[in-house]
């Protein structure tokens, strides 16, 4: 049963008091069996559909070319995939971006305000031009000063409670002309020179913004210009540590740097580590084409925004062999995606050898040290170099020790510790070896010792790619972890050889476990019709989320809210469930079970359809029409002028309304190319769309749709679903449609090769002049190159709230009953009926007089 044919009814009975006041008659009171009936019983069948709620971010990028990005949207659509897959509820991210425009622009610019003003934002990010904050002749520090703290204004006088975000951008490249090794009005003395003034800059306007609005949110600074130095993007190319995040141009990024900028700004606004973030399918799908790690790229936007090399997850690689074939960050046979530590025989083959100041695999050095307790025997040079898992040079040779005598040494049983390590952490620890060319055991236990203990064994004769692993060691007091060599029982090499070729360390966060506030609720919905399964947790992120149906993961279902945009019957009984998890820990919901029930005759009598398109229009007929529902059709004749108009709207069942659609920004014009295959709409009315864009198409630019619906009833709510396919597109034009009456809602939808998705807001309250505005924007997930917007379908759905009888008032021996919502009253003498509706119908308040000794009895009967 849809909420819109929901029936609820509402019983009382009304009797008198038993007591004598003024104005009142005196009634005796009724008993039935032993129990005294109360003299207002309400009975009440309700059909509840629960959703779960989730602190949305809203967050708004207003800045040019180094906003827009390259691949994924640019910085603010990876920026939304990198929430999504930290486990935060999806953020409404919006773009205003222009190429080469600085802050003045955009303080004036009546698109950026009208999107500042368009939205309760929850954090706002403001990027000035790339040399406006510097001493270049074309700079003005002084206008990043008054035109940013006049976009600053703009923001918190639309909302107070925003969080204002500086953009520190970044430096050019050290081989872009502006660096010439000499500081003058036209160029820099170094990138160096270049960050500098960009980070005073930014960070002394975000203080002068703060100072001067002290009953504000601080403003922030977001420093990726200074995660690009510090990850080695600023450095000269034949610098060993240099790390390309420029474009060809040696100023704009590549979609390492776009990425990594990303990752700050993750960092700033969820507090959290993007490590690993880059293995989520919502972030290989944007086939970014990395040419670094991108682990490194997200270690080095924690380690940057955190300022500290022991907050988040860290990763650390050893390679335990010969001084002669270390392993390095390049190319085969060393590791082109991470950095390593080298333990060789200068330090491992001395019992006080030492190695401090580790680095990540992301190269962000830390004060963890290595220190040998008892000394390896030497370096066998006889591993492989063809695993799958590890580079040549990590395992090619390894360390070892021994039992018996070999090279005049005996008794090695090497050990070391590491020390300075996060004693609120654990570390899990993955070991490897190999020792080709052997037939016989050389087993080796690798013992871990901290506050607990764990080991592991593994046989490094002909091994390729085992590994083996001690998870979850916490330090001791000193903050440090103890590894220690030994053969095992099934070692029977006859001089008990021991080895380590390769070893990873990973530093855990401490974790919260994951516990469900939330668990899917079971649904029962129409044939046809959309089903959302929602869920929510507390514990540490990032989580990692997988959907279930009758136990099996359902493919790209990694979201908190998993939503099924039309059930069919034979997904009748089906089960789901949702699996979270974070670092450390998991948990899976309980089991919420969907059932479908068949679609009636005409399941939306009184919503309202509309047909945005072309010269097709929808009506009520066979197909490609619609045999159930009539239709309203906004053509191009209405939809393409700022000035078109459709009044006596009807409903879905053909019953007149006073309702209207007003146009106030228009559509460009049709697209003809929708789906003709749709499961749940009539062909005519996905076929075509009509459509928006930003940069100039068919003589139009920043062309952002917008329309109210007017006449509306002010005691209802609305919930909207929106529409639009676009077939052969191949890019991504998700168009978000943002809902403003007393209230607002925002949802996105992708028109591109769309058959049977849409997107709903609900919940929408009218205006005091009972009016709903919906206005159309790209989302920054819109990589389109003329950011086309569409809009095909909507559908609107009046919820009106329950019918529900008042407490009766007596006075003069009369009873008034007053009640809200549409129902029909009725009466009767007993409980059981018959019941008589009251005619005419009555509007509220009703009164009738209660002669001494009579009982009546009334319900409200709620309209369908």
């Amino acid at each position: 049963m849809s909420p819109q044919n929901s029936m609820m009814l509402f019983f009382c009975r009304c009797r008198s008091l038993g007591l004598r006041r003024p104005g009142f008659s005196r009634l005796p009171l009724q008993f039935v069996g032993n129990r005294l009936l109360h003299r207002w019983r309400l009975g009440v069948l309700l059909l509840l559909t629960p959703f779960a709620l989730h602190a949305q971010h809203r967050v708004l990028f207003i800045g040019n070319s180094f906003t827009i990005g390259d691949g994924g949207g640019g910085v603010p659509g990876i920026f939304d995939r990198l929430a999504q897959a930290g486990g935060h509820a999806n953020p409404n991210t919006v773009m205003r971006a222009v190429g080469g425009q600085d802050y003045q622009f955009h303080s004036q610019d009546a698109t950026t305000l009208a999107t500042i003003a368009s939205q309760p934002w929850t954090h706002v990010v403001l990027q000035n031009y790339s040399t406006e904050p510097t001493h270049l002749a074309g700079g003005s520090v002084t206008d990043h000063y008054t035109y940013g703290t006049a976009l600053y204004e703009k923001v918190i006088q639309n909302n107070p409670l925003t969080q204002v975000i500086l953009f520190e951008t970044w430096s050019r490249a050290a081989a872009h002309p502006l660096i010439t090794g000499v500081s003058s009005p036209g160029s820099f003395a170094s990138t160096a020179e270049f960050q500098t003034e960009l980070r005073t800059n930014y960070h002394g306007l975000a203080d002068f913004l703060t100072a001067t609005h002290p009953t504000n949110l601080p403003v922030i600074v977001a420093p990726v210009g200074t995660a690009w130095e510090n990850a080695g993007g600023l450095r000269e190319v034949s610098d060993p540590l240099f790390v390309p995040l420029h474009g060809s141009d040696d100023y704009h990024g590549n979609n390492n740097g776009y990425y990594l900028a990303a990752c700050v700004f993750y960092s700033v606004i969820y507090g959290a580590s993007p490590h690993g973030l880059s293995t989520n399918a919502l972030i290989t799908s944007l086939n970014l084409g990395f040419t670094v790690s991108p682990t490194m790229l997200e270690d080095f936007a924690w380690a940057t925004v955190s300022g500290s090399s022991q907050i988040g997850l860290q990763s650390f690689l050893f390679d335990f062999g010969s001084g002669g074939s270390p392993t390095t960050n390049g190319p085969s046979p060393g590791d082109p995606l991470n950095h390593w530590n080298n333990v060789t025989e200068a330090v491992g083959a001395s019992a006080s050898g030492q190695l401090p100041n580790l680095v990540t695999t992301g190269n962000t050095p830390t004060d963890i040290g290595l220190v040998m307790l008892s000394r390896f025997n030497g370096a066998n040079l006889n591993g492989t170099t063809t695993s799958a898992l590890l580079p040549a040079s990590a395992t090619s040779d390894s360390l070892f020790g021994n039992t018996e005598s070999f090279n005049n040494l005996s008794n090695i049983f090497p050990s070391f510790k590491l020390t300075n390590l996060n004693p609120l952490r654990t570390y899990s620890f993955t070991f490897y070896a190999s020792r080709l060319g052997v037939a016989d055991n050389r087993e080796t236990r690798y013992t871990v010792t901290g506050q607990n203990s764990g080991h592991a064994t593994l046989d490094a004769v002909n091994n390729t790619d085992a590994t083996v692993m001690t998870p979850a060691i916490t330090p001791d007091a000193a903050g440090e972890i103890t590894i220690s060599l030994s053969p095992t029982a099934n070692n029977n090499n006859s001089f008990h050889f021991t080895y380590l070729g390769a070893m990873r360390m990973d530093a855990v966060p401490e974790q919260e476990p994951i516990v469900f506030t939330q668990h899917p609720v079971d649904q029962t919905v129409m044939a046809g019709l959309p089903a959302m399964f929602t869920a929510a947790v507390q514990g540490t992120p990032p989580y990692f989320i997988q959907w279930f149906s009758n136990g099996v993961a359902i493919p790209n279902a990694n979201q908190f809210a998993h939503t099924i945009p039309a059930v069919t019957t034979n997904m009748d009984g089906a089960v789901f469930s949702v699996s979270v998890s974070n670092l450390a820990y998991s948990a899976t919901s309980s089991n919420a079970l969907l059932h479908v029930t068949p679609a009636t005759l005409n399941p939306a009598a009184k919503a309202l359809f509309f047909d945005f398109g072309g010269p097709t229009t929808t009506g009520f007929g066979p197909s490609p029409n619609d045999p159930l529902n009539f239709w309203n059709n906004v053509t191009t004749a209405v939809g393409s002028s700022s000035s078109g108009w459709l009044t006596n709207l009807v409903t879905a069942a053909n019953a007149p309304t006073t309702v209207g659609l007003v146009m106030l920004s228009r559509f460009n014009g049709a697209n003809e190319n929708g789906t003709l295959n749709p499961l749940f709409l009539p062909p005519n009315a996905t076929r075509d769309s009509l459509f928006g864009n930003t940069e100039a198409f068919s003589g139009l630019a920043n062309v952002f749709p917008s329309f109210k619906l007017t006449g509306l009833d002010s005691a209802a709510k609305y919930n909207l679903t929106f529409y639009a396919s676009r077939l052969s597109a191949g890019d991504n034009r998700e168009t978000g449609y943002t809902v403003q009456g007393a209230n607002g809602g925002f949802a996105a939808l992708n028109p591109a090769d769309n058959v049977t998705n849409s997107a709903m807001v609900v919940g929408i309250m009218p205006t005091a002049a009972r009016e709903i505005t919906v206005s159309i924007a790209p989302t920054a997930n819109n990589n389109n190159q003329y950011h086309f917007t569409y809009l095909g379908v909507l559908r609107v759905d009046a919820v009106l709230p329950p019918s529900e009888l008042k407490p009766p008032v007596f006075a003069d021996g009369r009873i008034a009953l007053d009640w809200t919502g549409n129902g029909n009253l009725e009466w009767s003498i007993s409980l059981s009926g018959p019941w008589t509706p009251i005619t005419p119908p009555p509007t509220p308040p009703y009164s009738e007089e209660i002669l001494p000794g009579q009982s009546r009895y009334f319900r409200l009967l709620a309209n369908p």
